[in-house]
């Protein structure tokens, strides 16, 4: 989701979200002006260097800000569901609420409690994201798309499982990235069961 702390001085997000992040966890004034103009740019900065690095000719691979998607009616209209399904179905809700409680925890000073705002930008945040979980190739007019994070997300268990409610669609994949060294340990890990 590319954030990153969220003690004062080091939110990471993308485009317009960044204001009303740090706003929303407390930085007021020319500091969170200036962190809401300053980390944007230092993640563009370097996604785009590893677009151009990956593909020079910029055809493939290409790098945009959240903030772009709000004019492609097919994210206007994915990001209307997610809200939809956030506000009416309590599996959505709960999964939602999860992962902001998740990513809240690890990112507060210790003993730092969090707050009704806080909880609220960082779900609205984590709702502008969702569409690109559900239907990136329908946001981007691709064939397919596949999502990679870090981390495993209780989001990625309902959008990517079976049955009814908010879920991806069939083209849309989602994978979680490891470095190697991880993965090996994992491997001898789970050899040694």
């Amino acid at each position: 989701m590319g954030f990153g702390p969220l003690r004062p001085g080091r939110p990471r997000l993308h485009g317009s979200a960044c204001r009303r992040h740090v706003r929303g966890v407390g930085v007021r004034g020319r500091r969170g002006a200036a962190q809401g103009r300053q980390e944007p740019a230092g993640v563009r900065a370097k996604v785009g260097a590893a677009a151009a690095e990956a593909d020079p000719a910029g055809i493939r691979v290409r790098a945009r800000g959240m903030s772009e998607f709000r004019d492609i009616p097919a994210y206007r209209e994915l990001h209307r569901e997610v809200l939809a399904a956030v506000e009416h179905d309590p599996v959505v809700r709960e999964t939602c609420d999860a992962l902001t409680g998740i990513f809240l925890a690890g990112k507060l000073a210790p003993g730092q409690e969090t707050n009704e705002r806080q909880r609220e930008v960082c779900r609205a945040y984590i709702c502008a994201e969702v569409p690109l979980f559900l239907d990136t190739p329908a946001i981007l007019g691709v064939p397919s798309s596949l999502n990679c994070y870090h981390q495993a997300l209780p989001l990625a268990d309902l959008l990517y499982g079976r049955g009814p409610g908010l879920r991806a669609s069939r083209n849309q994949g989602h994978g979680i990235l490891t470095p190697a060294e991880n993965a090996r340990t994992a491997d001898a890990e789970g050899d040694a069961r």
